[in-house]
């Protein structure tokens, strides 16, 4: 867990490195007064008027910082599923944070064992051939049925959404600390 003071300092961070994203100077020196260490998977997501108006992250751990500021700027002006942040919506605009841990693999050997080990709801990545895609534990809130969540997670993917019942798919849990403006 980390502190609210380090909390603090990651999201100003991510609001910097979207404020400023055309200025590489003042983007470096957010980034260098910013004092965080460690690493971690890291997605961050924007809000406006309490819409999603983007969410980009990555799985494996990279430089916190870096992580951040990355993603912070991709999830404001290049999620392709949303409309770009404009400048007078960045007074409206909230941030949140998702710090994740490292992804576990699991190996169930059915369907019902499945939904056995999403009793936690934990973040969730399926992989099937060149296809994969992942859920944070937030979407648990929007699909509370485990059956859901999972069929979402494989439309996600491209997959057919009962393509989990069926071997051949990997399944990874991870937990994530997640914190917001």
């Amino acid at each position: 867990m980390r502190s609210d003071e380090e909390k603090k300092k990651m999201l100003n961070l991510a609001r910097k490195a979207i404020e400023n994203h055309e200025d590489e100077s003042k983007l470096k020196s957010a980034m260098t007064r910013t004092k965080l260490k460690g690493n971690s998977g890291v997605f961050v997501s924007v809000y406006v008027n309490n819409k999603l108006r983007g969410c980009i992250g990555n799985l494996n751990a990279m430089d916190i910082k870096e992580g951040i500021s990355k993603n912070a700027i991709m999830a404001a002006y290049e999620d392709l599923r949303f409309e770009s942040i404009r400048k007078d919506e960045l007074s409206k605009m909230k941030i949140h944070i998702n710090l994740l841990s490292k992804p576990k693999e699991i190996f169930p050997e059915n369907a019902m064992e499945l939904l056995k080990i999403l009793e936690t709801k934990p973040g969730l990545i399926i992989e099937k051939g060149f296809r994969s895609a992942t859920f944070l534990p937030t979407v648990w809130d929007e699909l509370p049925r485990k059956e859901d969540f999972l069929n979402h997670l494989c439309m996600k993917a491209g997959l057919p959404a009962e393509e989990w019942k069926k071997p051949g798919m990997k399944f990874y849990t991870y937990e994530s600390e997640e914190f917001s403006e």
